[in-house]
């Protein structure tokens, strides 16, 4: 597989769990019952281990280390906005971690700062991926040679073999299938 097309399918992931923080918003504004938190930890978890320490890292190593050594001056000031987004989204994903060990511990923690939470992360994730997608994967497609593409996929392979690893990659893909199916059935 290509980076830009296994990237490709990692946004279509990330939009599924999106889908699902806005239905966590959605819920803390209109329900009168408390979110799910069972399935914000998950969607928190996800975040924290495939997120940041695979999908980005797999962007950061691999895709914008190979088009920075490029040195051309417009896709280097993307690259390096790029990653200033993925420091605020994980900043982001701490803050919701601490908030939902908070709630699962019994501690108050208003839900509308948590609904504010979510809501920046999701505007910032959907922005950050329609670059990428629009701009960064296809000039990674067009710059880059077939030898370093498939040097940048094995790279892509051992980080999601040493950040993930097997059982929790099915975890995931587990976990995106029921929330796939949730968001299908909530959408009509």
């Amino acid at each position: 597989m290509y980076p830009a097309s296994d990237i490709r399918g990692e946004h279509s992931a990330m939009k599924i769990i999106l889908l699902s923080m806005k239905k966590l918003v959605f819920d803390i504004h209109v329900s009168i019952n408390a979110p799910d938190f069972f399935r914000f930890d998950q969607i928190v978890d996800f975040l924290a281990i495939f997120t940041v320490r695979c999908h980005y890292e797999k962007e950061e190593k691999g895709l914008f280390a190979a088009l920075l050594e490029l040195e051309i001056p417009h896709v280097t000031k993307t690259i390096h906005h790029l990653i200033a987004e993925h420091n605020l989204a994980r900043g982001y994903i701490l803050e919701l971690g601490d908030n939902i060990g908070k709630c699962l511990s019994g501690q108050h923690v208003p839900f509308l700062s948590i609904s504010k939470k979510l809501s920046d992360f999701i505007a910032l994730e959907e922005q950050h991926m329609r670059i990428e997608d629009s701009i960064v994967l296809p000039q990674c497609e067009k710059l880059l040679s077939e030898t370093k593409l498939r040097t940048i996929s094995h790279e892509f392979r051992v980080i999601q073999d040493i950040q993930v690893g097997h059982a929790k990659h099915f975890e995931f893909y587990t976990l995106l299938n029921k929330l796939y199916a949730e968001n299908c059935k909530s959408l009509g």
